[in-house]
Parts: structure tokens; C-alpha cells; sequence
């Protein structure tokens, strides 16, 4: 798959930190990714476990609540600290990062503490609403920390020396590497190898792109995803032939994969199962992959799971323990804010350029903010717990323009 050498240590080297290399075809897939996993893991033990994460990709597409681990971040972080330490003093970035890393140790500490109250729905609802606070604080900072960080990094700019060492540190530390499928394959990675690859939304990648992680030799590779999730729109004919030859033994780097996908049976050929044939030969039998379903949600109120569970995957999709009351809301005590509602707007859609708007849509999101805000704001801190979604890149501006026509620009800062 690759002619690069190992990075195998000689006599006397340290051997290189083993490192978990998580992929997705998107940018706001894998910063979903990071998301969760900004917030620990499962330990052993039953407590919370948390990794060292760093976010590989083009600054600018990075989501900012993600924005505080996203490589270039680190590394200005980095660069800035020696440099202050050199001076002797702090400056404003520096500060932003110190509250930074004493907010992230107090969602660590409220990670425990949510731990010891769980059976106590009072206890838990306040110490929730403190943990809430703690991850909006956290994105807040990361939204400065950005903007100190592009200040810092023009102050800076004869550091590149600086820079690259920090950018060696930085990726040699981390525990968990996130990047989009087409950002894995940069020169940056190119020293490290990864004995396990993950690969999120398997089934919304195109075949060829999944073969990019697998260039550091991995030993397994873990792809999930749903096999009759909605297909991507940008399907050529060729990526439907498999990334493998029907007519050669396949590499070795794809023998030694042990492949795990969450998928369903389908008589309908997903991009998942067109990745498993070849000329009627299951690649499965073939490389001896295992194939699992994983039949439990842990993350949709049961409302809002049925749907998808009776319509795409017969039934057996189920919800996990208490889902009805671990995904409760406050606002869905009202009717118009349940867990999923519909709403008729008798809008009239309009051509602007290649895309759409439609600005009756747009209002109606307004309002519906501006209620949720006035029914429920003074009881919970609603900052980045809100998103809108849109298929049609001229309605987002639509969008952004109404909500800063009704709110002022800081609203852009408080919802997605």
C-alpha cells in the first residue's frame, strides 16, 4: 500500500507512542468524533478516561468547539508559552490558555462527579447543568483562543523553526489523531504508524478515499457506518467497482486488516457491501473480515429512533437502557418543542445563483429561537446547544443574516 519506510527505533531510541489514527469522509463527522471524545472515554474501572486528541486538518473547517485541539492550535499554543516563558511574560493568548486548561481540568472533575450522583435526578440535573456550562465556557474560550492565536501567530512568524519542533511534539504526544478521510494522507503523518484505523460513516465515504488511511500499515481497520444510510450524492460509476482487483491477491496491508462494520442485510448494494464484493466473491470470505451489527443506540430519544429503526433497519434497531430519560429536555415539557416536531411553512423558494433560499423558512427559525430563548432561557444556559441545519449553502446565509438582523452578530456565536 505504501513504499515509505517504518519508523522502526534504532538501539538505544525510545520506541514511538502507539497511536489510534479515527477518520471520517467529512469535517463536521469527525468533529462530531471529537466532540465525544473531548469529553473521555470509558475506562476499565467504570470511570472516564481522557486521551490526548489532536485534530489534523485545514484550520478554517475545523468547528470551533473544537478549534482548542486542532493541530495548528497546539502548536501556536505551544510556540506562544516558550516564547512568553523566554520573555518572561504572559500576554493575552497565553492567558486565554491557562483559563482553557483550568476549565477542561473542571469538566474532568464534573465527569466524576456526575459519576457519584447518578440515581439522584435532582443531584444530577444541577451537577448536568454545571457540566453544560463547563463544556459552553470551553468552546467560548476556543473561540478566542482562535482569534488570539491568529494574532499570536503574525507576532510570530520568524518562529517556523519553533514552530515545526512544536508541530513534531504535539502530534508524538497524542494519544488519538482525527483527520477527514483526504486529510489523513499529508506529509505531517508520514513518520508515524498506526496499528489500528478507524473509519466513521463508512458507508457516506467513497471507496477509493478509504485506502488513504490505510497507507501506515495498519493491523486493523474498523469501519462504521450504516449500510442503508442515504447514500452521498457525488456517486461516480467508477467507485462502485471495488478499491481491490478481482484478479490479483490483495496487499498485504489489506490481509493483515481486521474489518468490523455496523451494518444491516440489504438486498440493495450499500457502499459498504460493494466494498465486501467482487465478481460474486464475498471480499469478506475472502480476507476472512468480520462483519458485526451493533443493534443498540445510546444516543436518540426513543421518539426519534423509531422512526429509522422500523424504516431502514426492520425493527431491530433498539433503544439502550433509561434513553427516554437520559435524553430529556427541559423545553420538552412543551407540546412544540418534543423531541421532533414538523412544521408547515408556506414559504416560496428562490433561485440565487447555483443554490436556494428560502427567507420565509429562515423567519420561522428566528422565531422559534426567540421563544425558546424567552420560554427557557433564564432556566438553562442555552448557548451552543442549539443548531440549525440546511441543505443549500445560500439558505445558511440567509439564515446567519436573519438571526443577525433579529439578534445582533453575537448570535453567531451562541448557536451552530
Amino acid at each position: 500500500m505504501s513504499d515509505r519506510s517504518s519508523n522502526i527505533p534504532t538501539a538505544g531510541e525510545k520506541s514511538s507512542k502507539v497511536k489510534l489514527l479515527v477518520c471520517a469522509p467529512s469535517n463536521a463527522a469527525i468533529d462530531e468524533v471529537c466532540k465525544r471524545l473531548m469529553n473521555g472515554v470509558p475506562s476499565s474501572n467504570g470511570g472516564r478516561h481522557n486521551p490526548i486528541i489532536v485534530r489534523i486538518g485545514i484550520d478554517s473547517s475545523v468547528n470551533i468547539a473544537v478549534k482548542d485541539i486542532s493541530l495548528d492550535s497546539l502548536v501556536e499554543a505551544r510556540v506562544n508559552s516558550e516564547t512568553s516563558a523566554k520573555n518572561g511574560g504572559g500576554g493575552y493568548y497565553a492567558r486565554i490558555q491557562a483559563e482553557l486548561d483550568d476549565v477542561k481540568q473542571a469538566i474532568r472533575l464534573k465527569q466524576d462527579e456526575l459519576k457519584d450522583v447518578q440515581g439522584h435526578d435532582e443531584k444530577r440535573k444541577t451537577v448536568e447543568n454545571e457540566y453544560h456550562t463547563l463544556i459552553t465556557r470551553r468552546t467560548q474560550l476556543g473561540q478566542q483562543s482562535s482569534k488570539a492565536k491568529d494574532a499570536a501567530r503574525d507576532a510570530t512568524r520568524h518562529l517556523e523553526g519553533a514552530r515545526r519542533a512544536a508541530r513534531d511534539a504535539v502530534l508524538n504526544e497524542a494519544d488519538i489523531i482525527c483527520a477527514t478521510l483526504s486529510s489523513a494522507g499529508q506529509d505531517s503523518l508520514a513518520p508515524y504508524t498506526f496499528e489500528t484505523v478507524i473509519i466513521d460513516e463508512a458507508a457516506q465515504a467513497i471507496e477509493m478515499s478509504c485506502l488513504i488511511p490505510l497507507k501506515y500499515g495498519c493491523k486493523r481497520c474498523i469501519m462504521v457506518g450504516g449500510e442503508r444510510s442515504p447514500q452521498t450524492v457525488n456517486q461516480s460509476d467508477r467507485s462502485i467497482q471495488t478499491p481491490i482487483s478481482c484478479h490479483r491477491r490483495p496487499s498485504v496491508a489489506m490481509q493483515n486488516a481486521c474489518t468490523t462494520t455496523r451494518v444491516s442485510s440489504s438486498e440493495s448494494p450499500s457502499r459498504i457491501r460493494r466494498m465486501y464484493s467482487c465478481s460474486g466473491e464475498c471480499l469478506c470470505e475472502r480476507l476472512e473480515l468480520l462483519l458485526k451489527i451493533l443493534s443498540i443506540q445510546y444516543r436518540m430519544h426513543p421518539n426519534i429512533s423509531e422512526l429509522p429503526s422500523k424504516v431502514f433497519y426492520n425493527g431491530h434497531l433498539k433503544d439502550g437502557p433509561d434513553m427516554a430519560r437520559n435524553t430529556a429536555a427541559l423545553w420538552h415539557a412543551r407540546n412544540v418543542y418534543g423531541p421532533y416536531r414538523f412544521f408547515n411553512v408556506e414559504g416560496i423558494e428562490m433561485k440565487a445563483g447555483t443554490s436556494t433560499k428560502n427567507p420565509q423558512e429562515a423567519l420561522v427559525a428566528v422565531e422559534l429561537y426567540r421563544r425558546l430563548e424567552a420560554d427557557f432561557g433564564s432556566k438553562v444556559n442555552l448557548a451552543l446547544r442549539i443548531g440549525v441545519i440546511t441543505m443549500y449553502k445560500e439558505q445558511l446565509w440567509e439564515m446567519k443574516r436573519k438571526f443577525t438582523d433579529a439578534f445582533g452578530p453575537v448570535i453567531l456565536e451562541k448557536i451552530e
